[in-house]
């Protein structure tokens, strides 16, 4: 199983957190958080790709 790794714009810390609850992503798959002008964030993770190759 391949992981991908994705990206994903947020306007603020609570839809941020709210979507790692909801998809159920595991902190070490978190590979890195940007603020963005102070109050947005970009979160970079890891998704595992279930295709076979």
């Amino acid at each position: 199983m391949n992981k991908i790794l994705k990206s994903k714009y947020f306007f603020n810390r609570e839809e941020l957190t709210k979507f790692v609850n909801d998809e159920k992503i595991k902190q070490n798959d978190i590979q890195n958080i940007l603020v963005v002008e102070e109050k947005h964030f970009v979160m970079y993770y890891w998704e595992s790709n279930t295709l076979n190759d």
